[in-house]
This record gives structure tokens, C-alpha cells and sequence, in this order.
């Protein structure tokens, strides 16, 4: 009965993430045909979006695995030419010499100096690291001391924004989202 549960559990999750990031990449189509249309071209970057373990050498058990649905939204809001690459921690370990052009780290507070490490190590190798997710929310401040730029608030206005501001070289330090949660 609990393996049924379990699967009945994920099958729904998997559904509402479906359809989630479904919703999302129209958007994202809409933003490519617009490019097509005004023949605005771009070079391919890659992008790595990490979720960060508490403890680096500690993950949870094998039955508490549920993966984090603000990767695929960012990774949904990213235009199509962006190479993009998701790692949750808990799952695999961190190359830190990983071949990309922007870092993005979703953290909670829970995982907040963990984050702050990997941010560290990441702008050592000459990486270009946004923090976003409920700490970074919280203390922008803080968290701008580990990071090229912050996400405040949800991602969905402001990532797109972000992503233009980098290619064109002009990352801003803060990115406020106009909506509320």
C-alpha cells in the first residue's frame, strides 16, 4: 500500500509539474518566435542551476528524494539557445569546473552557507554566480557578499531581464520581481 501511495504521490507531482512548466514555455516560444521575427540572433550560453545540499558531505536518504521545482521553471523561462544543465546535490555532486558561462543557486536558509560556499568556489574559477530562493529573498544583502547578482523575490519577471542584462555585460547586483508571491 505504500508504494502505491508513493507512486500515486509522484505521478501527481510529476503531472502539476508538467503542466507548470507547459504554461511557462509558451512563453518562452513566444520570446523565440520574436527573435525569429526580428532576426535577433544569440550565442549559445550554458547555464548551470544547482540546488545545494545542507551539508556537503551529508544527503538525505534514499526515500526523501523529491526534486525542486524552481530549477525547471528557470531552466522553463530560459531561452531555447541556452544550454542548460540542473544539479540537485542530494542526487550528485558539484563539478566546480564545469564548463558554463552563468551559475544560478536556488537557496533556502536551511542551505544558505552551503550555498555560500559553492558561490565562493564558483567566482574563484572566474564563474558568474546569481543566488535566488527564499534566503536570498530575505537578505539580499548577505547574500550579494557570495554573488554576482541576486534574484529577490519570485523569478519569473526578472529572470529574462537578468539573462539580457549578462549577455550584454551589464548584470546588475540586485533584481527586485514586481509580484508578490
Amino acid at each position: 500500500i505504500e508504494r502505491i501511495c508513493k507512486d500515486k504521490y509522484f505521478n501527481f507531482i510529476d503531472n502539476s509539474l508538467l503542466k507548470v512548466a507547459g504554461e511557462i514555455q509558451k512563453y518562452g516560444d513566444r520570446h523565440k518566435q520574436l527573435r525569429k521575427n526580428y532576426k535577433l540572433e544569440r550565442i549559445s550560453m550554458k547555464l548551470l542551476l544547482i540546488s545545494p545540499c545542507q551539508y556537503e558531505h551529508r544527503r538525505l536518504s534514499n526515500s526523501l528524494r523529491i526534486p525542486q521545482i524552481s530549477l525547471n521553471i528557470i531552466a522553463a523561462l530560459t531561452p531555447s539557445d541556452y544550454e542548460i544543465k540542473i544539479v540537485e546535490e542530494e542526487l550528485e555532486d558539484i563539478n566546480f569546473d564545469e564548463d558554463c558561462d552563468i551559475v544560478g543557486i536556488s537557496t533556502m536558509t536551511a542551505n544558505a552557507p552551503r550555498a555560500y560556499k559553492m558561490a565562493m568556489e564558483f567566482k574563484k574559477r572566474g564563474k558568474t554566480v546569481v543566488l535566488g530562493g527564499v534566503h536570498p529573498t530575505v537578505l539580499p544583502h548577505e547574500s550579494i557578499r557570495y554573488a554576482d547578482a541576486v534574484i529577490i523575490g519570485e523569478a519569473e519577471d526578472t529572470w529574462g531581464i537578468l539573462l539580457r542584462d549578462f549577455e550584454q555585460g551589464k548584470l546588475q547586483r540586485f533584481y527586485t520581481s514586481n509580484h508578490p508571491d
